[in-house]
């Protein structure tokens, strides 16, 4: 039916003229949002359904980490954004879904170009860190915007929630994002946590154990 609908568009558009283009043009990015929305759900959904699952195969976490930073870094270009990611030169084999982590790392590295100030760099950095006793892998994204009011961190995570501050302007997004990214998570025994950042900014850390 989306397709459908993207074609419609485009008949509509030959057909009515210049008068129509603002209410089409409004169509089109409602499109946009439900078609985003729809894989997204598909998405939480493939995550809820691995959960619980041994994920045996060990897999390049860091080569992951680097191939979404560089398509990030190429549909940030135009919006004067962009990622720095500062990791050590090579990370033990972590035993992961690749697809569902991709997902996670890409929502949490999207949500923070979305929000960081025009001309900045968002911050990816990538240790080997423990957590509660258990050996793992950290990635922490911070971005350089406006972050989040300290009462509203703890539903961020919430499916479909988007922050007073992100419903007032047109930041685009589902509310879906951070949710999936939190569920990818946990399927393999791993956290999402996110806090404001010394110096404005929101700081989102992904922890998956190796």
């Amino acid at each position: 039916p989306l397709a459908r609908l993207g074609i419609a568009l485009e008949l509509a558009r030959k057909k009515a003229g210049p008068a129509a283009e603002d209410s089409l043009d409004r169509i089109e990015r409602e499109s946009s949002i439900l078609n985003e929305m729809i894989g997204q759900l598909l998405d939480l959904s493939r995550a809820e359904a691995e959960f619980g699952q041994d994920f045996a195969e060990p897999g390049d976490l860091l080569g992951l980490i680097e191939a979404g930073i560089d398509d990030a870094n190429f549909e940030a270009r135009a919006a004067d954004r962009g990622v720095v990611l500062e990791a050590p030169e090579a990370l033990p084999p972590v035993p992961m879904n690749r697809e569902l982590v991709r997902r996670a790392v890409e929502n949490i590295v999207r949500n923070a170009l979305r929000y960081t100030a025009e001309g900045t760099r968002i911050e990816v950095r990538v240790t080997e860190r423990e957590k509660e006793g258990r050996p793992g892998v950290s990635i922490r994204i911070r971005d350089f915007g406006p972050g989040v009011p300290e009462g509203e961190l703890p539903r961020i995570f919430q499916p479909f929630y988007r922050t007073e501050a992100a419903r007032s302007r047109d930041t685009g997004g589902t509310g879906l994002g951070l949710a999936i990214a939190q569920r990818a998570a946990a399927v393999h025994g791993g956290s999402v946590t996110a806090e404001n950042a010394a110096g404005g900014g929101l700081s989102v850390e992904l922890w998956l154990p190796k």
